[in-house]
């Protein structure tokens, strides 16, 4: 069952972040919904594809040389 974290949350089976959607089997996922501490997802998540990130590049500047 699909849940929404309210909560951050761990146990011995992981450690689940706030705001994470998280696959639990339905015992586990009850737990957490009855106990205030998530939300069922109604329906599955869709992921985004992966964006593909410009290089980095670095722009230097000449150091100015100081007047004695």
């Amino acid at each position: 069952m699909l849940i929404r974290m309210l909560t951050t949350a761990a146990s011995p089976a992981g450690v689940y972040l706030a705001g994470a959607v998280v696959d639990l089997d339905d015992d586990a996922a009850q737990e957490f919904i009855s106990g205030g501490y998530a939300q069922a997802v109604d329906s599955p998540i869709i992921e985004a594809a992966a964006m593909e990130l410009p290089e980095e590049t670095t722009v230097l500047s000449e150091a100015k040389k100081k007047a004695r």
